[in-house]
C-alpha cells in the first residue's frame, strides 16, 4: 500500500512582481503628491481672503458691540493685519489695543489695498476704521500667490466683507453694488 502526500504549490512572488508593484504604487504616489503639491498654494491663497474676511467681520462686530471704533490696519510690507480698538476720550485705558494681528500664510501677500474713488496703496500700512455703528470706509484687498490673487471687497454702509469672484474688479464691484 502506497501513501500519497499531497504537496501544496506554496510559490510566492517573484522579484519581478514585486518590482512591478513597487513601480506602479511609485507611479500613483508620484502623481498624487504632484497633484496635491499644486493646490497647496491655491488653499492658502484661499484661505488668507476668508481670514481677511474674517478679520474684517470681527472688526466690526467689535466696534458695534463695544460702541467704539475700530481699526483694520493691512501692512502690505509686512503681510500683516491687524485689528485695533480705540477707546473714547477720557476712558481710563490706553489710547488703543491691539485686539487680533496676523501675519498671512507663507508665499501670500498683500498685493494692494485700494480705497475711495481712485486711491491705490501698494506699500506701506492701510488704515480703515469702523465706526461704532459698524459702517467703514469703502475698500477692496488684493491678495497674491506665485500663481494667483483674490480679492476681498468691503462695502462702505454694511462693512460685511466678502472674497470677489475671480477676475472682477474695484470698479465692476462698486458698481454692481451701487445698482442694487
Amino acid at each position: 500500500m502506497q501513501t500519497r502526500t499531497s504537496q501544496t504549490d506554496s510559490r510566492g512572488f517573484t522579484l519581478v512582481e514585486l518590482a512591478v508593484v513597487v513601480l506602479i504604487v511609485g507611479v500613483i504616489s508620484g502623481i498624487v503628491f504632484t497633484r496635491i503639491d499644486a493646490l497647496i498654494p491655491g488653499e492658502r491663497l484661499r484661505g488668507s481672503a476668508a481670514e481677511v474676511v474674517g478679520a474684517v467681520r470681527f472688526a466690526r462686530s467689535a466696534a458695534r458691540s463695544r460702541r467704539i471704533e475700530v481699526a483694520v490696519e493691512y501692512d502690505i510690507d509686512e503681510n500683516r493685519l491687524t485689528v485695533r480698538g480705540f477707546f473714547p476720550p477720557g476712558s481710563q485705558e490706553e489710547d488703543s489695543e491691539v485686539i487680533l494681528s496676523r501675519r498671512l500664510a507663507e508665499g501670500i501677500r498683500i498685493l494692494e489695498v485700494r480705497y475711495g474713488e481712485s486711491a491705490v496703496a501698494s506699500r506701506g500700512r492701510v488704515t480703515v476704521s469702523f465706526t461704532p455703528s459698524g459702517s467703514v470706509g469703502e475698500h477692496m484687498v488684493t491678495l497674491a500667490s506665485d500663481s494667483a490673487t483674490a480679492a476681498v471687497y468691503v462695502p462702505a454702509l454694511t462693512g460685511n466683507a466678502f472674497v470677489v469672484e475671480d477676475g472682477e474688479t474695484y470698479g465692476s464691484v462698486r458698481a454692481a453694488r451701487r445698482q442694487r
